[in-house]
């Protein structure tokens, strides 16, 4: 599970990290939130990004980094921004309870504009047991006009593990795809969205046994 971290362990030689440090904060590596803590159905937050590219979370709008800019919210979404590079694993749909539902769809939103790897743990949510848990190796690479995720084999097993996952990759700051595939074949056209306002890709992969390696390509 990603850590609730400072800017400044993220950023230690950035001054306004340490300045920012009481209304921003990052999710793990790569997720940095600023919430919104005045009353009203809106309000307007400063937020610093640091070096790099960021995009939005929600809207998928890309920000320059190593700049400070005033953001105006309502009252859901909070401003959440991915830093280019940064993978960010979710369920597909909303589900009463982890315990119950086992993770058998999954949604990877990944900020386009830089490499970047990710690896997903898993285990039954009771075990106290490093062997008894499993761990999917997740990395994207860009290549000129080349995109390619490699969603590695599960490596290890735990009690009640699901055999089978859909996946569906969101992508952000992407342009139009002018061909997608999928372990080197095809994918149709109702199995992607483009959506050229948020300049988000979306791609719903095939039912896929988690010990095989799954990769899919776009350009």
């Amino acid at each position: 599970m990603p850590r609730v971290r400072p800017m400044h362990l993220e950023y230690p030689d950035e001054r306004q990290a340490y300045a920012t440090a009481d209304s921003q904060y990052f999710y793990g590596p790569d997720m940095l939130v600023a919430p919104v803590t005045s009353p009203g159905a809106t309000a307007s937050v400063s937020v610093w990004s640091p070096p790099g590219q960021w995009a939005d979370y929600f809207t998928g709008k890309t920000y320059t980094g190593h700049t400070t800019r005033t953001i105006t919210a309502g009252l859901t979404p909070m401003p959440v921004f991915v830093k280019s590079c940064g993978i960010v694993p979710t369920r597909t749909g909303k589900v009463t309870n982890d315990a119950q539902n086992p993770l058998t769809k999954a949604t990877l939103t990944i900020a386009q504009g830089a490499s970047g790897r990710y690896n997903l743990y898993e285990d039954n949510g009771t075990t106290t047991t490093a062997s008894d848990s499993a761990t999917t190796g997740i990395r994207y690479t860009e290549n000129g006009s080349g995109h390619t995720l490699r969603i590695g084999p599960a490596a290890g097993s735990f009690h009640r593990q699901v055999t089978h996952r859909e996946w569906a990759v969101k992508v952000l700051n992407a342009r139009a795809p002018k061909g997608i595939s999928v372990n080197g074949e095809l994918l149709g056209a109702g199995a992607h969205h483009w959506d050229s306002t948020t300049r988000t890709l979306t791609v719903e992969l095939p039912r896929h046994n988690i010990k095989a390696p799954l990769t899919l390509a776009y350009h």
